[in-house]
């Protein structure tokens, strides 16, 4: 091994590649904890290195692809539910309007009712006089005779 300005060790350059004696130490421990969290939770887990935001290379590009999307949601979210509140609001008159029916229909149908079977019982009592008299009804055919 040489030793100068320019020369590394085999343990600097084994660190720079990332497999040096603390890096072995650092992945075995997340190891340890990952297979620690499987056992637990049931699922694996990402790697480390996507959970650090400090790994992340996020160019300016990135975060206004972000801000973008982040508000284009924003708008879509606002508008939805706008438009929810209009359609709700314009569901209001009919609503009140049918409710106004059916209290109409609550009370007039029972009576509609009660004329419906007294004219039904008239009419039975007529066609029964009609018969009695030896009439023909009206509304009998000419062939059932």
């Amino acid at each position: 091994m040489r030793s100068g300005p320019g020369s590394e060790t085999e343990e600097e350059q084994l660190e720079a590649e990332g497999q040096g004696i603390g890096n072995d130490t650092r992945q075995h421990k997340q190891h340890e904890y990952r297979v620690g969290v499987e056992e637990i939770v049931g699922s694996p887990l990402p790697p480390v290195s996507l959970l650090q935001l400090s790994e992340w290379n996020l160019t300016h590009r990135h975060i206004v692809l972000l801000n973008v999307v982040g508000w284009a949601a924003a708008v879509s979210a606002t508008w939805l539910f706008c438009s929810t509140i209009t359609a709700l609001q314009a569901f209001k008159r009919p609503t009140q309007s049918l409710e106004k029916l059916m209290d109409v229909m609550r009370e007039e149908l029972p009576n509609t009712m009660v004329v419906v079977r007294l004219s039904r019982m008239e009419i039975s009592d007529l066609t029964m006089e009609l018969i009695d008299l030896g009439l023909p009804l009206p509304f009998q055919s000419q062939s059932s005779g």
